[in-house]
């Protein structure tokens, strides 16, 4: 039986579907691709209108069709990942529900580019699938006597304790395959971590290519990252949709890389989102959570905001401050009723927790209750803070 969420994913697609085919609107990111490099990929977006979801925006990047022009230079995959074949140019056609759209696209330097990177290709691949991680081979001791540095953060010490200590048998240049960096995660051979990488992947492919390449360290200083931008870095959506993120990385020399397939992916909340080793996440509760990206020391977040199935009544709401109006508009955004208004006794204690870290006293708390004052809340808050006007009432004292 199909899943809940599944089916309600099912039923918007359906109505998106036909709502573009009566003249919907739809978008894709980026809307020209660039590769550089046999490993270059390209992470495409495809974001359709649709009246059923918030702010009438849903992802179709899963349910849109590719095709390659010329499969010889790039290929594109049911996912809408881009990866290069040979130098050249072609163009995608990506088709949504009759609908046709063209991406151009073109590839340079396979074959004739610079070799593979250490600190740009590899490191990543050490860290997103865990190698580079405490409870691995980055734990104090490291383990089965390999030992690596957290998140890659020391790359000349890794170099060599992958290419050099246990008298170099962790790599053969001569057979890259028969290497016990490879052999061991796909389980050729026992490992302890198990599976770490799929035989013949392209993160498989680009570390033999790496070590059929001689496994060099990285041939220059390290290019500073100065941030990373997702897209969409913020979705408002329903129960049971998706959203395939993409992530690329700035560097300072203004350069942009597509870092979609090597970034680390965690949701901070699995009971309201999920996320593969793609970024493809799924909405599956109600509420707000974000995505955590990392790649190389940086991270960023994708926000995912998720209202409950109802409608509120804020008519009687007030704005006080401007923390009143940020407040509301997420009242709104995820369809919350706000809590009634509590009563003074309750007020009190909170105020005191909240300013003073103690409880009130208990004449203190009759003093309050007592007051008749309209704005005797305000007050108190004056009072607590130091701000009242009148110097004996203006500062609180430490008891």
């Amino acid at each position: 039986m199909m899943q809940p969420s599944r089916l309600v994913w099912a039923i918007l697609t359906v109505a998106l579907s036909g709502s573009l085919a009566q003249g919907g609107d739809w978008s894709i990111a980026p809307e020209a691709v660039g590769l550089r490099g046999r490993f270059a990929e390209t992470q495409l977006v495809v974001t359709g209108s649709a009246d059923g979801s918030p702010h009438g925006r849903t992802d179709l990047t899963r349910t849109a069709t590719y095709t390659s022009a010329d499969p010889n230079v790039a290929t594109v995959t049911p996912t809408g990942r881009v990866q290069p074949v040979a130098n050249g140019a072609t163009t995608l056609t990506v088709t949504v529900a009759g609908s046709t759209r063209e991406v151009p696209v073109t590839v340079e330097l396979v074959g004739d580019g610079p070799g593979v990177d250490y600190i740009e290709q590899v490191r990543p691949i050490l860290v997103k699938n865990g190698c580079a991680m405490g409870a691995c081979h980055a734990a104090q001791h490291g383990q089965g006597g390999f030992k690596l540095s957290v998140f890659g953060f020391e790359p000349l010490v890794d170099h060599a304790a992958m290419t050099r200590e246990g008298r170099g048998r962790r790599i053969n240049t001569i057979s890259p395959r028969e290497s016990l960096l490879l052999r061991k995660p796909t389980m050729q051979i026992p490992h302890a971590g198990g599976r770490r990488l799929e035989p013949n992947s392209r993160e498989y492919e680009l570390v033999a290519a790496w070590i059929e390449q001689g496994a060099k360290p990285s041939p220059a200083a390290e290019r500073r990252m100065t941030r990373l931008d997702v897209y969409p870095n913020q979705r408002n959506a329903r129960v049971g949709e998706e959203q395939q993120l993409r992530v690329d990385a700035v560097y300072e020399d203004g350069t942009v890389r597509d870092v979609t397939a090597w970034c680390r992916y965690d949701s901070l909340d699995e009971n309201l989102v999920t996320v593969n080793a793609d970024g493809y996440v799924r909405v599956v509760g109600t509420g707000q959570a974000p995505v955590m990206i990392r790649f190389e020391g940086e991270a960023a977040i994708a926000d995912f905001a998720v209202p409950l199935d109802r409608t509120i009544d804020l008519a009687d709401w007030k704005n006080q401050n401007f923390v009143d109006e940020l407040a509301v508009a997420k009242f709104r955004e995820l369809s919350i009723e706000p809590s009634p208004l509590c009563d003074d006794h309750t007020f009190l204690r909170r105020l005191f927790l909240d300013v003073t870290g103690t409880l009130p006293t208990p004449d203190e708390i009759a003093e309050f209750v007592a007051s008749t004052e309209p704005n005797k809340r305000e007050i108190w808050i004056d009072r607590l803070l130091g701000l009242a006007d009148s110097p004996n009432r203006g500062q609180y004292h430490e008891r």
